[in-house]
């Protein structure tokens, strides 16, 4: 996992879809604050049945270009935001491996533009006591 510096360095060049789908993607700050306000509604649990499944599928991830397990670092130029499927579903293979382009190629106005401006509901945290907490923390 890329330290929070590095971690602060790929939200801002990323921004908050995945670099492989597109899809707009949660931190987990958020997606804490709607489970806490919504326990019911916004499940997150400890197993896949008991999370809500937009939540689960909309979940930032960070992913390894290179896999750890083979060599990869956790430094900026190999560590992109992606969403739970898109990371889950390469595992440990390679971006040629899998037969994928390399998603730091593209511009991200292509995968943007498809989707517009999303804050990755960074507004709800806007309440006082989430005020002072940076997304991609943990």
């Amino acid at each position: 996992m890329p330290d929070a510096t590095t971690r602060a360095q790929i939200l801002a060049r990323d921004g908050l879809h995945c670099r492989f789908c597109g899809i707009p993607v949660i931190p987990v700050e958020a997606r804490q604050f709607l489970n806490r306000a919504y326990p019911e509604a916004a499940r997150w649990g400890r197993r896949n049945v008991d999370q809500h499944a937009a939540l689960q599928c909309m979940w930032l991830q960070f992913d390894h270009l290179i896999p750890n397990e083979r060599g990869g670092t956790s430094d900026l130029e190999n560590v992109i935001v992606t969403c739970a499927p898109c990371n889950f579903g390469r595992m440990q293979f390679t971006i040629e491996e899998a037969g994928l382009d390399n998603p730091l190629s593209a511009p991200l106005s292509a995968t943007w533009s498809r989707f517009g401006t999303w804050d990755g509901l960074a507004r709800l945290l806007d309440s006082p006591n989430q005020r002072n907490r940076p997304l991609g923390s943990t």
